[in-house]
């Protein structure tokens, strides 16, 4: 009787979600409905805080000698026909901070397997162009995207899933979190702490030549990490980790790996 029951509260549930997909495929569809385009220049404080929220697509960012922000965020059709009417650009503003998220519509799992959603399965991919004051903080929250910074002197955090990173001339913080995919970077200046978190994927850190720093390593093995130039690094613990100051001490730069190998670069 019970087995009987869940039978039929399941093929309930599918034909409720047969009925529910088959509303949303109603209606007139495009056949090359054109990216949706969202672009402004805002006032920022030079201090101030960049906040970008976004899934996948592309990341670009450039600085520039303005106390303020200019964006263009373009807005790629998931599927052919798709006009994207529940997805946007959330935007929020104030003279200390500028929040750029992108906004999608709500998603309903059934059983684990069956996907309903207005705006479909897969999400659209959002393009951001922006340009920041050279001392802005930028916060980048994101889970598949490529992501460019170059020329920050303002701090960098970036939490992204399986996107990559590459940002060059920073003179900043760095703050990174990833599980899965490569990663470049270099620094004009190493001013602040360092902190890279990853489980695996390459990563390649260039640091100016004679810039000391404390040096804290979190790895499986030493033979994760290997050095090119004129940088010495401490005698390594019994574990094959490393924590110990290079060329006088200064900033921590902190590396946590399980998987990823690491490349430290001196010109």
């Amino acid at each position: 009787m019970m087995a009987s029951s869940f039978s039929d509260l399941s093929g309930i549930a599918l034909m409720t979600a047969g009925v529910l997909l088959g509303l949303i495929a109603t209606g007139p569809a495009q056949a090359q409905p054109a990216p949706k385009t969202v672009s402004d220049t805002v006032a920022l404080d030079p201090s101030g805080t960049v906040e970008i929220d976004t899934y996948k697509g592309s990341v670009t960012v450039t600085t520039w000698d303005r106390a303020a922000v200019g964006y263009e965020v373009v807005i790629e059709p998931p599927y052919e026909g798709d006009d994207m009417p529940f997805t946007h650009l959330d935007v929020r503003h104030s003279e200390a901070e500028l929040a750029l998220d992108a906004d999608f519509p709500w998603r309903l799992q059934l059983f684990g397997a069956i996907t309903i959603s207005p705006g479909g399965t897969e999400r659209a991919p959002f393009h951001y162009t922006v340009s920041v004051p050279e001392s802005a903080r930028l916060e980048i929250d994101d889970y598949a995207s490529t992501i460019q910074v170059s020329g920050l002197r303002g701090d960098l955090v970036v939490d992204t899933y399986s996107g990559s990173l590459e940002a060059s001339a920073l003179a900043g913080g760095l703050a990174l979190d990833m599980y899965d995919g490569p990663v470049q970077v270099s620094f004009s200046a190493l001013t602040a702490p360092v902190s890279l978190d990853t489980y695996s994927g390459p990563v390649d850190l260039t640091l100016p030549r004679g810039a000391g720093f404390d040096l804290e390593t979190d790895l499986q093995g030493a033979d994760q990490l290997t050095v090119e130039g004129p940088l010495s690094l401490p005698a390594p613990t019994e574990g094959g980790n490393y924590d110990g100051p290079v060329n006088g001490g200064g900033p921590e730069l902190s590396i946590e790996s399980l998987h990823s190998t690491i490349t430290l670069r001196t010109p």
